[in-house]
């Protein structure tokens, strides 16, 4: 994240910015700590998520650090919340539930499924008030060795244009929506690297 976007700042591609790479726990954990909802799929299942709190230590724990000791915007508009798999899904949660933080949202192979793709529902019902939506996915996000159009492999990408088709029946702007689908891409950080810089273009780009 830091080379891309470094090297896109120096070229004029998009404005500067201030990248702020929030931790968790990992390991088994990571379900833990980012599951909004239970998710009786999962070995052992998680039962008791602690997702629903991560709106409130954004609010309350990282922003306030980041606006304190560095010059960024405070506006919504100026802050995007991103993330990976059940990254993903938290921060879809979370301008859900906190639409007044984060203006934009960038959301690579989100794992809406869980809990019968609640949070997409959640969506139906409550809206989802951002300026722009990046959605990232590839056909392969199981990563089998022969990379088909099987529907067994494709419940990531359905996830991202479920999300996409809530929103145009909500009225939400087309040119403010962008799935980004790639061939054969799997489920790793070196996916949701090499479709960065469209993410970056999509969301800062004039």
């Amino acid at each position: 994240v830091d080379e891309t976007a470094t090297a896109m700042i120096s070229e004029g591609t998009i404005g500067p910015m201030i990248v702020v790479g929030i931790d968790h726990v990992g390991g088994n954990g990571r379900a833990r700590e980012y599951l909004p909802y239970p998710d009786k799929y999962l070995t052992p299942p998680e039962l008791a998520p602690n997702g629903a709190l991560y709106a409130s230590f954004l609010e309350s724990d990282v922003i306030p650090f980041i606006e304190d000791r560095y010059p960024v915007r405070t506006d919504k508009s100026g802050r995007t919340l991103g993330g990976s798999s059940y990254g993903a899904l938290v921060a879809l949660h979370v301008a859900v539930t906190s639409p007044e933080l984060f203006g934009q949202l960038l959301l690579e192979s989100p794992s809406f499924y869980v809990d019968d793709n609640r949070v997409l529902r959640d969506v139906e019902r409550i809206g989802l008030e951002v300026d722009r939506v990046y959605l990232g996915a590839g056909t392969n996000e199981i990563g089998v060795e022969s990379c088909g159009n099987h529907d067994s492999y494709l419940e990531v990408v359905r996830g991202a244009l479920d999300l996409s088709h809530v929103l145009v029946v909500q009225d939400f702007p087309v040119d403010s929506i962008l799935v980004n689908i790639t061939p054969c891409a799997n489920h790793s950080p070196a996916a949701w690297a090499r479709r960065l810089p469209a993410a970056l273009s999509f969301l800062y780009s004039e």
